[in-house]
């Protein structure tokens, strides 16, 4: 009976200690404030997505979108907290808002609508989904020949997009 009390206690022990463990929320590495603005052809961009794309495997990229003066604040784990140091990619684009509209709303269609539309805009040769409105280059981490390295010290990201 002893060993059985044992064992009892014992897993209370663990058990209160693995739930102790989570109570400070999740551990996330550090993150730095990462902030700047978008311009194309020397006009801020409203609504552009920026994204940082790690270049160490196993690292997490940032996101932010740009408000109407261009500027933005990259998020990480949360609203505006920044990005991990390390080296990245950028990424920039900006969907015509009208055309994502218009993808929402064909998300009701029935399975026969959709292929007719697609169908019909392959038959006149236009493209069915979202068009970006900057140049497609900056759309891809490869092309876009945009880079940043966070540290510890301000981190300020111009783009300035032709």
């Amino acid at each position: 009976m002893n060993f059985l009390r044992c064992i009892g206690r014992l897993s209370l022990i663990v058990l209160a200690g693995s739930h102790c463990t989570g109570c400070g929320g999740p551990e996330h590495p550090a993150t730095f404030p990462v902030e700047g603005t978008v311009t194309y052809q020397g006009k801020p961009v409203d609504g552009a997505t920026i994204s940082l794309i790690p270049l160490e495997i196993g690292s997490r990229g940032a996101a932010a979108t740009s408000g109407a003066d261009g500027s933005f604040s990259m998020s990480t784990f949360a609203h505006g907290d920044g990005a991990i140091p390390g080296e990245y990619l950028v990424t920039v684009f900006k969907y015509d808002e009208a055309m994502l509209d218009a993808a929402v709303a064909d998300a009701a269609m029935t399975l026969e609508e959709e292929e007719e539309m697609y169908t019909d805009d392959e038959a006149e040769g236009g493209d069915a989904g979202p068009r970006n409105l900057l140049p497609a280059k900056y759309a891809d981490a490869m092309t876009s020949g945009l880079s940043i390295v966070v540290s510890e010290s301000p981190n300020v990201l111009p783009i300035d997009l032709e």
